[in-house]
């Protein structure tokens, strides 16, 4: 519903987690392509990855 309304799926927490980092590191696997299908930045850094 929020993909269809046109949400940001890249946009990140003060940590710097994103829908799909949040989703894998929740064992969320089911919602994983979907996101990645709806334009989630797969290489996308936080607060763990150097930027």
């Amino acid at each position: 519903m929020l993909i269809d309304a046109g949400a940001d799926l890249n946009a990140a927490d003060r940590t710097g987690d994103t829908p799909l980092s949040f989703a894998i590191q929740n064992g969320l696997f089911e919602i994983v392509p979907l996101l990645v299908e709806s334009g989630a930045v797969v290489e996308h850094p936080n607060a763990f990855v150097s930027k």
